[in-house]
């Protein structure tokens, strides 16, 4: 399912249709930011983290249709403007608010929403996660779709998903074919961020120095106390609390 198909009774999804423009600072936030991901690159222990703080708001997958699809049915909403609009209101804290977005529904969201023009450079922060380890990367994103085990948390619980050998979880076998198909989609998904930001940056050359590591968040995000440091990508992170 496309991001445009969940919002069947709304107008079709078109260059007069999409979202313009969004008024951040009367719906009292501050700081809009994007986290741009790849699959198991540590998006989630970052988000949960900055989530737990109560400093950055709740950046979650708000354009994932799993995450959508529920929200729009509890609030009972049936176009994407508003849906946007109730994902910055009910999510935002101290005037910050985020999601984080893999590159294919990246280019999904552009059917919806002008990006440049609701995230100008000059008012939005973008962090950029990738893994080091492109190549470990593509092995964990083929094992976890197909044992259906995505995480694993410290109190022992699971985030399952059903998967062609689920019942074998972690203990799935990966062969070379699913391997190398992961990495050709991590290595596609690389290219559609960096292209456009590449793109960007010729309009609008604020949007040249614009992608930044996630090792920069507590810069960009405002100064508290940090957190001992998290490995993320490969560095030693502080995340702020």
């Amino acid at each position: 399912m496309r991001l445009a198909d969940c919002f069947p009774n709304g107008p079709p999804a078109t260059a007069d249709t999409r979202l313009r423009c969004f008024d951040w600072a009367g719906h009292g936030i501050a700081i809009p930011y994007v986290i741009f991901t790849t699959g198991r690159c540590g998006s989630t222990l970052l988000t949960h983290l900055l989530g737990d703080t109560g400093l950055c708001g709740w950046p979650d997958e708000y354009f994932n249709e799993k995450c959508l699809l529920p929200l729009c049915e509890a609030w009972e909403i049936f176009n994407f403007p508003d849906y946007f609009a109730a994902i910055v209101d009910r999510s935002a804290t101290n005037r910050r608010f985020g999601f984080e977005i893999d590159p294919f529904r990246f280019e999904q969201l552009h059917q919806m929403a002008a990006f440049g023009e609701v995230f100008p450079a000059r008012e939005a922060v973008f962090f950029w996660m990738t893994r080091r380890d492109i190549v470990g990367q593509a092995w964990s994103y083929a094992k976890a779709k197909k044992g259906g085990v995505w995480h694993l948390y410290a109190d022992g619980g699971e985030a399952r998903t059903d998967a062609p050998e689920a019942a074998i979880g972690p203990r799935a076998r990966i062969d070379d074919g699913e391997w190398w198909r992961e990495l050709l989609l991590l290595l596609r998904g690389e290219r559609i961020v960096e292209a456009y930001f590449a793109e960007a940056a010729q309009r609008d050359s604020a949007m040249a120095a614009a992608l930044r590591r996630p090792e920069s968040c507590r810069t960009y995000l405002g100064p508290t106390t940090t957190l001992p440091p998290v490995a993320l990508n490969g560095s030693a992170v502080g995340i702020d609390r």
